[in-house]
Formats: structure tokens, C-alpha cells, sequence
């Protein structure tokens, strides 16, 4: 795979169409967007440690977009930082740390800009860095920061009804809250299909395919939980992530499950 700053260099030039561009960004930032999103895919590949170097190294300049596109992009790296930084030590306080700090901050300046002035991606983006950071936080924060995801995500969908990332994310948001919060199986599926169906780019495609096959392993239709994964493999064959999600539900485990509590799982990676 070429570097990702080659590809960005690419996208620049040509200006290839690949995310709808409605509000605010440039195409050539939706582009550059768009590409990460494949960039995601690949990085499941690796080993965490080869991961994570590789996200440094292709990372190592100064992002060239406008101010509201280098915030967006940037913290879709940090996020992915997070995540592989967090697999090489759990117990990495300087970590979990730092994405609460970048989550707050990311926060105050959602809330300062005038909302005709915000991309999508934008809200899209400091609803997924809630997310990471709410596992870091004490219950009462962490449930506090859960209805500012939904609120962030839903934000995001008003601007572009189209947009796979926050339709996925919104639909797991469902999935996981209670009905006496607004939970709901049923509109978790219709937005995670519709993620599926509105999807863009590859790494758009291998995310929703994932997730599906997550809910509907947990709702116990294994069949289409087996035919998604497969959707997922095919688009990224030897992704760990897939080989992670057989392993589990191999013994039974949804990775729901396996997220909520990982250490009781951990034994299942050791055979």
C-alpha cells in the first residue's frame, strides 16, 4: 500500500468526487477524508506495535488543510493512535489521559462555532472522540459524555442523512442504550444497514459490514452475522480485526461483549 501522504498528494491534484461535498469543506478535503477511512481499513493488517508506527511515520508533517479540515483529520489519527496505543498497554494513563483532554477540547470548540459554519464531519468526529474517551472516564462522566455522543452524532446526521460514519456509530449508540434512554434494536439495525447502503469508499463498506455482523450476532441470527463478516474479509483479506471478531464468536463471545469486559475474554487469544 502506498503512503498515505502520497495518496492525500493524489487526491489533491485531481480532485477525485468521493464524499458528498454539501457543507462547508473543500472536495479535496472530503477526499482526503474519504481516503482515511480506506487508510483505517488497512492499518487492521498489522500488529498494533507496526500500526501504530506506521500512523507516526505517514503522520510525521503538518497536515495542509484549513483550519476546520486539519481538526477533522487530525483527530481521526489521534482516535486511531488511541486504539493501537491502548492494545500495546491497557494500563497507559498518559493515554487514556491525553484522548479525555483532546475530547474535551474538541468539545468546547463544536459548541463555540456557529453551527452554518460546521462540516459534519466535524460533529461526526468529537462524537467519536467522546466515545473513545467515555472507557477512560468514572461512570457518572462516562454516562454524562454518552448523551453528548448521541447529541454530536445526531447533529452530524441533520447536516447529511448520507453520511456512513455517523449512521453506523449512531445505530451502535441504539444498540447499546436502554430502551428507557431511547434505545432500540430495531433503529439500530435500520441505521447500521443504511450505513451499509450509503457507503463510499471500501473502508466505509468493511466498518458497517463489521458492525452488522456484530449486532446481528448478538441477536442471535448467526447466519447473517457469518455473511457480513465474510463481506467484511473479502474487503480487507488478513484485516486482524476480522480474525479477532471469528475468534469470538467462534466461542460464543459478540464483541460487545468482549469490549464490556476484556480481560474476562483475554483467555480466548491465548489458544
Amino acid at each position: 500500500m502506498k503512503k498515505f501522504a502520497v495518496m492525500i498528494f493524489i487526491i489533491f491534484t485531481l480532485g477525485i468526487f468521493c464524499v458528498n461535498a454539501q457543507h462547508v469543506l473543500e472536495e479535496k478535503e472530503l477526499n482526503s477524508i474519504c481516503e482515511f477511512m480506506n487508510y483505517r481499513m488497512e492499518l487492521t493488517k498489522l500488529q498494533p506495535e507496526q500500526a501504530l508506527a506506521k500512523i507516526n511515520r505517514d503522520f510525521s508533517r503538518e497536515i495542509q488543510m484549513s483550519e476546520q479540515g486539519k481538526l477533522i483529520l487530525s483527530s481521526l489519527i489521534e482516535i486511531e493512535k488511541y486504539v493501537y496505543g491502548i492494545k500495546i498497554n491497557p494500563n497507559n494513563q498518559q493515554l487514556k489521559n491525553r484522548i479525555v483532554e483532546l475530547s474535551s477540547r474538541l468539545e468546547i470548540k463544536a459548541n463555540a462555532m456557529e453551527p452554518s459554519t460546521v462540516a459534519p464531519w466535524l460533529y461526526c468526529v468529537t462524537a467519536a472522540m467522546d466515545a473513545t474517551s467515555m472507557q477512560c472516564l468514572s461512570v457518572a462522566k462516562s454516562l454524562k459524555r454518552g448523551l453528548n455522543v448521541k447529541k454530536w452524532y445526531l447533529a452530524a446526521i441533520k447536516k447529511n442523512p448520507d453520511m456512513t460514519y455517523s449512521l453506523m456509530n449512531m445505530g451502535q449508540w441504539y444498540f447499546h442504550a436502554p430502551a428507557i434512554s431511547g434505545g432500540s434494536k430495531e433503529k439500530a439495525l435500520d441505521l447500521c444497514r443504511k450505513s451499509l447502503e450509503k457507503a463510499k469508499n471500501p473502508g466505509e463498506r468493511f466498518y458497517a459490514s463489521c458492525v452488522l455482523s456484530q449486532i446481528y450476532f448478538a441477536l442471535g441470527n448467526r447466519q447473517k452475522s457469518a455473511e457480513f463478516l465474510q463481506n467484511a474479509e473479502q474487503l480487507a483479506p488478513g484485516s486482524l480485526n476480522v480474525l479477532l471478531l471469528k475468534t469470538l464468536n467462534g466461542a460464543g463471545v459478540s464483541q460487545f461483549e468482549y469490549d464490556a469486559d476484556r480481560e474476562k475474554y483475554q483467555y480466548l487469544l491465548k489458544k
